[in-house]
């Protein structure tokens, strides 16, 4: 069953390498896509970053939630991490 692998040599096994990765790395993306979000939608609901919007951010699906600073730190279910907020300064 293997023996049709065998012709692909040197470039088909970079080529199917590089496929795992970059499929890996769209859903990390992907991941953090989604803690983005929630971060996001958590602070359009209350107008500020607060307490309530982690508990918005919990229901709408995060895992994990922290207030940073001027930040709102998300984790998703996936394991995506975001902050939104205001920049460091």
């Amino acid at each position: 069953m293997i023996w049709f692998l065998l012709p692909i040599g040197l470039t088909g096994t970079i080529l199917l390498t590089l496929i795992g990765y970059l499929h890996g790395v769209d859903t990390f993306r992907a991941n953090e896509h989604q803690a983005e979000v929630i971060a996001l939608a958590a602070i359009s609901r209350t107008g500020a970053i607060s307490n309530g919007a982690c508990e918005i951010a919990i229901q709408l699906g995060a895992v994990e939630c922290y207030i940073d600073s001027q930040s709102l730190w998300v984790t998703g279910q996936g394991g995506g991490r975001a902050r939104a907020g205001w920049p460091d300064q």
